[in-house]
């Protein structure tokens, strides 16, 4: 449901920003135009990650370099602790002595995604670079590392396993950015990736399934990921 919610939210706040986006740029009366090469972007959506109880602790920073008023080059990486849970499982059958035998395992992912991306402004503001509608076309590499503690109460043994996934995956995103006093950058974007490539160690030799998107499909094999992010823009001046 939270995750419904969040969707829904963002897709609210896109289609708000791709229609204020021309009556804002009508209301600018500045003859400068405001030339900014460089912006740094914090992504907020982990915040609600851990407020909805996804025991996930990580965070997305991404660079965005300018190399024409509609064209730049961007990279994003996440990374953190994206799994921290235990699970107790009680048998069906009872020891007098010790009560319900049960089996407990703790699980602990971390973990990163790179995303290098080409991103073009097919509608940009004229007073101020960095704000409008954008395409862009990503690459993912991502790596994942599982570890495991089985405990079982009947022998008073445990278990250990480790496990990695690393992947690589290709995407498209479609998203619009807003930049309030020239340097403060508002960006929202929804991507799709779908797997390309994968391979996994670990004694079951499963896949670890992505774990930053809002929703995966396809037997994990396509994803979706939303962004909401703040950032500084940096660089450069204004031209008359």
């Amino acid at each position: 449901m939270v995750r419904k919610s969040l969707i829904k939210y963002c897709f609210f706040i896109l289609s708000f920003q791709l229609t204020a986006f021309p009556v804002i740029a009508q209301n600018n009366d500045s003859s400068d135009f405001i030339i900014r090469n460089n912006i740094i972007k914090i992504d907020l959506i982990p915040v609600t990650q851990a407020i909805s109880g996804h025991n996930q602790i990580w965070t997305g920073i991404e660079y965005e370099r300018y190399l024409k008023v509609k064209l730049s080059v961007s990279v994003l990486v996440n990374f953190g602790l994206f799994e921290n849970y235990t699970f107790t499982k009680y048998h069906d059958f009872f020891d007098e002595e010790e009560g319900f035998g049960y089996t407990r395992k703790e699980v602990t992912t971390k973990g990163y995604h790179l995303i290098p991306a080409v991103k073009y402004y097919f509608w940009i503001s004229k007073y101020k670079r960095g704000q409008g509608v954008y395409f862009a076309g990503n690459l993912g590499f991502n790596q994942y590392f599982k570890k495991s503690t089985t405990y079982f109460s009947g022998s008073d043994a445990y278990e250990y396993q480790n496990s990695s996934t690393s992947r690589v995956s290709i995407g498209a995103t479609v998203g619009g950015q807003f930049v309030a006093f020239s340097r403060l950058a508002i960006d929202l974007n929804i991507s799709l990736f779908g797997r390309l490539y994968s391979s996994n160690t670990g004694q079951d030799g499963s896949e670890i399934k992505p774990l930053d998107p809002i929703w995966t499909f396809n037997d994990d094999k396509c994803w979706s990921t939303v962004s909401l992010a703040i950032g500084y823009a940096f660089g450069g001046g204004k031209k008359k």
